[in-house]
């Protein structure tokens, strides 16, 4: 890649797609934020339970979330 991009060519020339994209980076980034640190932190501190115990749940939570993702019919 001979030539740089500009910042300013990530974004669309269409505002309502820039506003979409924006919610939807937040919204999957709190999601991520929820499961990566508040729910780990509050199922071991709040609720007492082991790391192996939240560890499995969020092993057994992911593999259902991409089995629910992988089944689901495309439209």
């Amino acid at each position: 890649m001979r030539t740089k991009s500009r910042f300013v060519q990530v974004f669309s020339n269409t505002s309502v797609i820039n506003w979409l994209s924006a919610a939807k980076f937040f919204l999957f980034g709190s999601r991520d934020v929820w499961f990566v640190a508040a729910l780990p932190v509050f199922l071991n501190g709040i609720l007492g339970r082991d790391f192996m115990m939240v560890g499995g749940f969020l092993t057994l939570w992911v593999i259902g979330y991409g089995f629910v993702q992988g089944g689901w019919p495309r439209s």
